[in-house]
């Protein structure tokens, strides 16, 4: 429960993280929970943090980009949850809107998450999800079936101006759904997640998951979608940055070393940087 960083992300080039930093963040009329991310989006500045509210340096994120696609690879074995399904652990790619929160995700998931009447769970096997969380707070979260272990899917959201809808596709065409009354256009994220809530003290595993392909330039590259189409999502963009970190909270100042007072949530946030394919994985503290 020491540990600085949770996670870590792994890219096609070799390049190592920068330090740590740690700070803390104050979550007002939330239950004690601890997340943990490791994550790749576009950003305003070149190596910019980019959480808001975080209390670290930060940068805004880019909403320019109307699509994300590419291939996402399941784990190669359920996660350990510490023997309590009420943990999760995911690897999803959506479109992210920060500062209203909202967003569209779709991915792999292990355990049960959502919220109140939502809850999903996806046992004994890891299962398909889509997540959909509205700026009026509305959230819908379904189970879209079981999944193998080490396949790849190729996933694709995307916004259609003409009727002003996103849409959700798995196998990189078949239609799941439409979403509506979204912004029309937000920040592309490819992430790892875990939650623990149930077992404090204890590690919940966040097995490898892979994004991308070496070959960007296939379906199952990953990409992102802008006013010109679509463009391999590298280092060298052709508009804004990619910003690539590894991101974790702590629900009890006494689990982590992290000197915050005790009336702030323990929050860490390590600096990557970020290729055309990566892969998200780590222990939860």
């Amino acid at each position: 429960m020491s540990t600085a960083i949770g996670g870590l992300l792994t890219v096609a080039s070799s390049q190592s993280a920068s330090a740590g930093t740690v700070c803390s963040q104050i979550l007002h009329g939330v239950p004690p929970y601890s997340f943990d991310w490791s994550q790749q989006w576009t950003t305003l500045h070149n190596n910019g943090f980019v959480h808001p509210g975080s209390g670290c340096p930060q940068d805004d994120a880019y909403g320019g980009w109307v699509g994300i696609d590419g291939a996402v690879q399941t784990p190669a074995h359920f996660p350990y949850l510490q023997g309590n399904n009420s943990n999760h652990s995911a690897g999803w790619m959506g479109i992210l809107w920060l500062s209203t929160p909202a967003w569209i995700q779709i991915g792999w998931a292990g355990g049960c998450a959502g919220q109140g009447a939502t809850v999903q769970c996806f046992t004994p096997s890891i299962g398909q999800f889509d997540e959909v969380q509205f700026p009026n707070g509305n959230y819908i979260l379904s189970n879209d079936g079981t999944l193998g272990y080490n396949t790849t899917a190729i996933y694709n959201i995307q916004y259609f101006p003409s009727t002003s809808v996103w849409k959700i596709y798995d196998n990189y065409n078949h239609w799941l759904r439409d979403v509506i009354n979204l912004p029309a256009s937000g920040t592309p994220t490819v992430s790892t997640e875990v939650y623990n809530g149930n077992t404090p003290g204890l590690a919940v595993e966040m097995p490898q998951t892979t994004f991308g392909s070496s070959s960007p330039t296939t379906n199952a590259g990953l990409r992102i979608k802008g006013a010109n189409g679509w463009v391999v999502w590298g280092t060298n963009l052709s508009s804004r940055y990619t910003t690539q970190y590894d991101e974790s909270t702590c629900p009890n100042p006494t689990w982590c070393s992290s000197g915050a007072p005790a009336y702030a949530v323990p929050y860490y946030l390590s600096m990557y940087y970020g290729n055309y394919y990566m892969a998200g994985y780590g222990a939860q503290r």
